[in-house]
């Protein structure tokens, strides 16, 4: 009999264990070559492990809920036709099984076709009923009875609670996030931005765009443009702190933060400061879609040197974001709001934006802090020269 050992796939040394999700074949099912197998769980991504051949699943040697590591071998394949003695069993048990199901339970000891009907409307089977009278027989005022207590009941078990364990995945963002609480000196500074000028640029060119690119012209990528700029001029925004030592980084990788069914993951756009908007939007896309289809690679999320995210596509008017270790900065972009603004002495209503920028005062001063805010401001409110890189 041909086996082909199903093995985890190397791990980064980041990475020292995975957890299996899920099991997507049984043992015995026929499987095709690329069938997704199982899915695994580290802590930074969701993995999936593909079939390599067809054939049959022959063994599965690790369960749904145990931990792996690297190379290790969780179940077989076979190519040759087989059935296992137990799948036999099995579909002998499930059949057995439907056959059994009553759909239209016998009704006896009743006092008349009402009482059937009143039993059979409720799906009531007459065993559940505490038959009370001498006479043992279901009357309906017994049904009326026991559905009362079935309500009062229900009501109770309302207030039930439930654990679930954490996923490998929230216990590492919850280890991270307290880390950066822990290790880092951080604060927070605000400013706002009068949204008009990209707004109207925006709304100028937004179908030519589409056309064109066959994809939409959103905001991120304008302040991923903003934000290079801004870290040119502020290198110590730009870099990390190991022991002793500041790492000052000369090119521009940014994570951006993406909510996803699993829970919070921050991919990377590399060398940001070379892509277009039309680079970047694409980009952009394309790695929203892989997180929401669980297909990030590891690759996709390792490193980064500064991090975007925005709590405005959920309603969120301000905030406080942590860093996201070892990084030394990163910044908020918040829901859009018009407000009363005083501008040339006057009151004028305008689309405006509160940005938030979170960073670790052991490297970075609040000069500096400020004067990245003023910067992403001054671009954002200046689109033309944003684009033109002043």
């Amino acid at each position: 009999m041909s086996l082909k050992k199903i093995l985890v796939p190397d791990l980064p040394e980041s990475i020292n264990v995975a957890k299996i999700i899920k099991w997507y074949k049984k043992v015995g099912q026929k499987i095709l070559s690329e069938d997704i197998l199982v899915s695994l769980e580290t802590d930074k991504v969701i993995l999936e492990i593909s079939a390599d051949c067809n054939g049959f699943l022959k063994e599965i040697v690790k369960k749904e809920g145990d931990n792996v590591t690297a190379k290790e071998i969780i179940g077989f394949l076979t190519n040759e036709n087989f059935v296992e003695k137990n799948q036999y069993k099995n579909l002998k048990n499930i059949k057995k099984k439907e056959n059994n199901k009553v759909l239209t339970k016998e009704i006896k000891n009743v006092d008349s076709p009402s009482v059937r009907r009143m039993l059979s409307k409720n799906e009531i089977d007459i065993n559940q009923i505490n038959q009370k009278n001498k006479s043992n027989r279901i009357t309906k005022t017994d049904i009326r009875e026991y559905l009362l207590e079935k309500e009062i009941s229900c009501k109770e078990n309302n207030r039930k609670k439930r654990r679930i364990p954490m996923t490998f995945l929230r216990k590492r963002i919850a280890e991270r996030l307290l880390s950066a609480q822990k290790n880092a000196a951080i604060l927070t500074t605000f400013n706002e931005v009068n949204m008009e000028p990209l707004l109207n640029f925006r709304e100028k060119y937004r179908k030519v765009f589409e056309k064109k690119y066959e994809i939409k012209l959103g905001l991120m990528s304008f302040f991923m443009k903003a934000s290079v700029i801004a870290l040119k001029r502020f290198p110590k925004i730009n870099a990390s702190i190991d022991k002793s030592d500041i790492i000052f980084y000369d090119y521009f990788d940014i994570n951006f933060a993406i909510s996803t069914k699993n829970g919070l993951v921050v991919p990377i756009l590399k060398n940001v400061d070379l892509l277009n908007l039309v680079d970047l939007e694409k980009s952009i896309k394309e790695i929203i879609n892989k997180a929401h289809e669980d297909k990030l690679n590891i690759e996709d999320l390792i490193s980064g040197n500064f991090t975007v995210t925005n709590g405005g596509v959920f309603g969120s008017l301000m905030s406080t974001p942590i860093i996201n270790p070892p990084q030394s900065a990163i910044l908020a972009m918040h829901a859009i709001q018009d407000r009363p603004v005083v501008k040339e002495k006057k009151i004028h209503i305008l689309p405006m934006m509160y940005i938030a920028l979170s960073y670790d005062h052991r490297i970075v001063d609040g000069k500096e802090s400020i004067g990245f805010l003023m910067t992403i401001k001054e671009m954002i409110e200046d689109p033309i020269q944003l684009l033109m890189n002043f």
